[in-house]
């Protein structure tokens, strides 16, 4: 079981100018783009907390753990105007609870994890990397201007056993203005996050649900198109139940409530 949390839990793990910034143009509007004209490497401290209550099984006992994360996130431009993102010396504590309180400890080092493939618009070459970081580092798929609102469209993957579904939604982007932020003037996003779209198939047996649901704070410098910081909170929930119905012979039952919070802060830019 404790397998199989750390692997849940990793999943579920990634000066902007005046009040008109240099990178707007003449309307007002800001183009959010990431600065990947040339090789280099933005570093940043990356902190993560999980509180997760999961059954697997409808008669078993419900199982709680508590999993915090701090390690380094970087993202690597390299040629062609495409970047991967990799987190590396990951620190990760869990703490298993029983109905007595806290019933074990589990500390780790987690291998180095690289996702290849962003582009300066934060898409990715895979759509089920680029909905994880378009919660932590979401980009508006069209320039706004201070008061207005973009979006970031996401989808995720559901394996749902016998079947594999996708969950969409999106992250609304409210541009709220601009904001001096570890030392950087930064335009200011306001997230709200929601992915809990699930289109079932006609023939699927059994009852599914996936939702995703959050803020964000993000931080982004428009003059050197880069972020400088991101707090996250999101809600999930997953819910697979195939028991009990006579067209599957090995039915199952899980359900799991996560609560995830995010805080990432720029730490330096190596050329």
């Amino acid at each position: 079981m404790k397998k199989l949390l750390f692997g849940l839990t990793i999943l579920l793990l990634t000066a902007c100018g005046d009040k008109v910034s240099k990178n707007s143009n003449a309307s007002g509007n800001a183009e959010f783009l990431w600065d990947f004209s040339k090789p280099q490497t933005y570093v940043y401290d990356y902190e993560q907390t999980v509180e997760m209550r999961s059954t697997m099984g409808r008669d078993e006992p419900e199982e709680k753990s508590k999993i915090s994360a701090k390690g380094t996130l970087k993202i690597i431009v390299k040629d062609e105007n495409q970047a991967d993102i990799s987190l590396s010396d990951m620190v990760i504590n869990m703490i298993l609870f029983d109905e007595n309180g806290p019933s074990d400890t589990v500390n780790n080092n987690a291998g180095d994890m690289v996702t290849p493939g962003m582009g300066p618009d934060g898409s990715f070459k895979d759509k089920n990397s680029e909905s994880m970081y378009s919660m932590l580092f979401p980009l508006p798929e069209k320039p706004i201007k201070p008061g207005e609102t973009g979006e970031r469209q996401m989808q995720m993957p559901f394996n749902a056993g016998n079947i594999m579904l996708t969950i969409s939604g999106a992250n609304k982007l409210t541009f709220k203005g601009y904001e001096n932020f570890e030392g950087r003037n930064c335009a200011v996003l306001e997230g709200a996050i929601d992915v809990s779209k699930l289109e079932l198939p006609k023939d699927a047996i059994g009852n599914y649900k996936s939702t995703t649901t959050g803020t964000g704070t993000y931080y982004f410098d428009l003059k050197n198109k880069c972020y400088v910081g991101a707090d996250v909170k999101m809600v999930s929930n997953v819910l697979m139940d195939t028991e009990n119905f006579p067209d599957i012979d090995l039915g199952m039952f899980m359900q799991m409530y996560s609560d995830n919070v995010f805080k990432i802060r720029l730490k330096e830019i190596v050329e």
